[in-house]
């Protein structure tokens, strides 16, 4: 089982990105491996890695991280709905 992913506190930030906070919320619901969800979303294995050392990113970049969520969410769900008539 892969280990809990939390939002890091950037350069002594105190307020956590709400957008990384969503990312690995994700990441901890559905156990898929960052390097899995930036490859799927952005052909960029290290962007999970580098959004947690502090990297920004623009409103498309959130909106396709975003739609490559939702994604894995309905292909998660239709698997299990599939298990369950099986």
């Amino acid at each position: 089982m892969q280990s809990r992913i939390e939002p890091t506190n950037v350069d002594g930030m105190t307020d956590i990105d709400p957008f990384l906070t969503e990312v690995t919320g994700f990441l901890n619901e559905t156990q898929i491996a960052p390097s899995a969800l930036g490859l799927r979303a952005l052909n960029d294995k290290s962007f999970v890695p580098d959004l947690m050392d502090g990297r920004e990113c623009r409103r498309e970049t959130r909106k396709r991280v975003r739609d490559a969520m939702s994604d894995i969410r309905e292909e998660i769900a239709a698997a299990a709905e599939r298990r369950g008539a099986a």
